[in-house]
């Protein structure tokens, strides 16, 4: 490896973040890379420019026309690798979700209720992504609670997904989110629905 590509970590000789990053996409599935390279933008230790930069590279190498349908699914907004497999399970099922992060507010009071993980809200179904580290806290399965019900009462209907669901449930996942969006078209009224704003 070129000595441009490595660094002294504590006296270890290791790669560079750039060529870790490059090292993954020719190494890894998509669901791996896809979801280091969101995290790494969410958390700012890499910007859009970085990303194509990266691209670029990995593309000059051999083999590196694998990735190729993967830079397109790369998004900075999920929070956890769980929303990220989510999403990119739904896209894969063509049931991409309208809005990622989407704020959702109390219409008589206007203060926030929930930023929720995935959302149609035309139709007023989102789904929630638990991790099991986060969720399964006493105080946040009562303010998940809180939250959902609150959703409820304005109409929302919320699925809510765990890993397992994503890893060994895929398919009933699928079915399950598209079996929701199919009822709420169902129900909607001419025009769609109404849109709820972020403020």
């Amino acid at each position: 490896m070129p000595d441009a590509d490595t660094v002294d970590l504590a006296g270890i000789r290791t790669s560079t973040i750039r060529r870790t990053l490059e090292d993954l996409a020719l190494l890894c599935d998509r669901e791996l890379f896809v979801s280091v390279l969101d995290a790494m933008l969410q958390q700012e230790h890499l910007t859009r420019d970085d990303v194509l930069d990266l691209r670029e590279r990995v593309t000059a190498r051999r083999n590196g026309d694998r990735a190729q349908r993967w830079w397109s699914q790369i998004d900075g907004r999920a929070e956890s690798p769980l929303e990220t497999r989510v999403r990119l399970l739904l896209g894969d099922a063509g049931l991409l979700p309208d809005e990622l992060q989407w704020l959702v507010r109390d219409p008589s009071t206007g203060l926030s209720l929930a930023r929720l993980d995935f959302a149609w809200p035309l139709l007023r179904v989102a789904i929630e992504t638990d991790g099991t580290g986060p969720h399964s806290e006493l105080t946040a399965l009562y303010r998940d609670r809180t939250r959902q019900n609150a959703l409820v009462r304005l109409g929302w209907d919320v699925l809510r997904f765990t890993w397992r669901d994503a890893m060994d449930g895929a398919r009933g996942l699928r079915e399950t989110v598209r079996a929701a969006l199919r009822r709420a078209r169902a129900d909607a009224p001419p025009g769609g629905g109404r849109r709820l704003r972020p403020t």
